[in-house]
C-alpha cells in the first residue's frame, strides 16, 4: 500500500478532530450535485443547523447511506488506491470519494 501524500495525511488528521467533535449528533446527506460532482453531509446538534459539521465529499464514486441518521460516529479514511471512504459503521454510511473537505459552521 502506498504511503499517504503529506496533503492527505493532514487533511485526515483534521477531518478526524472535526468528526469526533461532532460525534453522536444528528446527520443527513444534503446534497448531491451533478455538475461538480460533489455530495454533502451536514451533522448538527439542532435546527435551524447554525452550528455545524459540513463534509464535502468530493467525486463520489460508490454511495451506500441513509438519507438521515442521529447518534453519527463518522470516520475518514484513505484506501490503498488513493480513494477516501467517510464511514459510520453503526449506521450504515459508507462513501467513496476522490477527494474530501471538512468545515465547521458553514452557512446553508
Amino acid at each position: 500500500m502506498p504511503e499517504p501524500t503529506e496533503y492527505q495525511s493532514r487533511l485526515l488528521k483534521s477531518a478526524s478532530t472535526f468528526m469526533s467533535r461532532w460525534r453522536g449528533v444528528r446527520a443527513e446527506l444534503r446534497e448531491l450535485s451533478a455538475s461538480h460532482k460533489t455530495l454533502t453531509i451536514l451533522c448538527y446538534r439542532e435546527l435551524p443547523p447554525q452550528y455545524n459539521l459540513y463534509i464535502a465529499c468530493i467525486g463520489p464514486v460508490e454511495i451506500s447511506s441513509p438519507v438521515t441518521w442521529s447518534d453519527s460516529n463518522l470516520c475518514a479514511e484513505l484506501r490503498s488506491d488513493g480513494l477516501f471512504i467517510v464511514r459510520d459503521d453503526q449506521n450504515r454510511v459508507r462513501i467513496i470519494c476522490e477527494g474530501l473537505e471538512v468545515k465547521e459552521n458553514v452557512h446553508v
